[in-house]
């Protein structure tokens, strides 16, 4: 959508992402937070270890 003004313009655009690409980052964003869980157990236990 372009909106004209009187000197200058304004371009709105929504992000056109498909649903393969919105769920491919869902499960990214899934295993990036198991992975995280994972590391900071991993750390826990190597500290209580010490």
């Amino acid at each position: 959508m372009v909106l004209n003004f009187l000197y200058f313009q304004v371009k709105i655009e929504r992000k056109k992402e498909s649903v393969e690409q919105r769920l491919a980052k869902v499960q990214q964003e899934s295993y990036l937070e198991k992975r995280a869980e994972a590391y900071a157990l991993e750390a826990a236990h190597l500290n209580a270890r010490i």
